[in-house]
């Protein structure tokens, strides 16, 4: 479960340990006397990071290798 009060806001993560989460996916509930943005997952896809590819890696390391390089040279 990912709570916070505003979608964009940084959230806290925790286990459902109150029920909230009958299914899964993102609304506004009414925890306490708070509005709040609640986000349920099950599994291993809970994570919302942004996948980096062995190409962008690879394409990082040889712009670098590239612009060093040229520095040493000119």
């Amino acid at each position: 479960m990912s709570v916070s009060e505003l979608p964009q806001a940084v959230a806290t993560r925790g286990a459902d340990a109150n029920g909230y989460c009958a299914s899964r996916g993102c609304s506004w509930r009414t925890i306490g006397l708070t509005r709040t943005y609640v986000c349920c997952c099950n599994g291993n896809l809970c994570n919302t990071a942004v996948s980096t590819s062995k190409l962008s890696i690879l394409t990082l390391l040889l712009a670098f290798l590239v612009i060093s390089f040229a520095k040493k040279n000119f």
